[in-house]
């Protein structure tokens, strides 16, 4: 026997999830950023120069940053890969790399991103910067860059 309280409450049900169809998911400006940021990036310039672009000298050795790309998530995570090209005094030349991952966020009104790269096990280097259309754009909290990226 179908009782009132069956029909209405499979009534209910109904009108419910009709609603919940019809209802768009808003995302925040937050949420928006962090899906426009996901990709693989290549470093296209590093303070204005193509790579190679110079880094860095010490007393025995230029480095070089010859390569690096960066696999941003919609998660807010990032892995990566960054190759050098270090010319030493004595005239040879090696070719190390680092691998590296992290998080980034997104600020609140979607407008600037915080790149945090976990350089060991205690400490990290941020960066921050902007996304428009496939350029990322990152700067080192000292000041040191802009690292200029591709999608």
């Amino acid at each position: 026997m179908v009782t009132f309280h069956k029909i209405s409450t499979a009534l209910f049900a109904a009108v419910l999830l009709a609603g919940c169809a019809d209802s768009p998911v808003a995302l925040t400006a937050e949420q928006r950023l962090l899906a426009a940021v996901s990709g693989t990036y290549q470093l296209q310039s590093l303070k204005g120069q193509s790579l190679p672009a110079y880094m860095a000298q010490s007393e025995l050795t230029k480095i070089y940053i010859a390569s690096e790309s960066l696999n941003m998530n919609t998660d807010g995570t990032f892995t990566g890969e960054r190759h050098y090209r270090m010319v030493h005094n004595d005239g040879t030349v090696t070719t190390p790399y680092d691998s590296m991952h992290g998080r980034f966020l997104a600020s609140t009104d979607g407008t600037t991103i915080t790149v945090t790269f976990q350089v060991s096990n205690l400490s990290t280097a941020d960066m921050t910067g902007t996304v428009v259309g496939n350029q990322l754009t990152l700067t080192y909290a000292n000041g040191f860059g802009p690292w200029v990226y591709a999608r």
